[in-house]
């Protein structure tokens, strides 16, 4: 499990995590940056909000999954994704704000259904 408390940029090429918290800002190194969270999810935590620009994708090279991102009551601001977000559907709970932008977000359709989207608090 990753675990940042202070700003960071995160390096070049795929970054494989099982699960994340921050409190802090996360940027990329360049566009080939990306934070892969394999097998758990995202908390935004901590006092101000933090923004995450560099991309991430929720799963494996192999398999996308849910993207599950908590995010904590009493912030200064508003969390934001910016750098894309990768995951085959999307679940936030928690009651603090998430902004989600970026031009790159993906959730990906099967042949069976379409991607979920779910807000849960906040």
């Amino acid at each position: 499990m990753a675990d940042i408390s202070a700003a960071v940029t995160a390096g070049a090429g795929n970054i494989d995590v099982l699960a994340l918290r921050t409190s802090s800002n996360i940027s990329p190194t360049n566009g080939s940056t990306l934070i892969r969270i394999n097998n758990g999810g995202l908390i935004i935590n901590g006092a101000t909000a933090p923004t995450i620009s560099a991309a991430v994708q929720f799963g494996d090279s192999l398999v996308l999954k849910e993207a599950l991102v908590y995010v904590r009551d009493g912030q200064t601001g508003t969390s934001a994704l910016t750098g894309g977000v990768i995951a085959s559907d999307f679940t936030k709970f928690g009651p603090g704000l998430l902004e989600i932008g970026g031009t790159s977000n993906i959730l990906a359709a099967s042949n069976s259904r379409l991607p979920i989207v779910s807000v849960q608090e906040g």
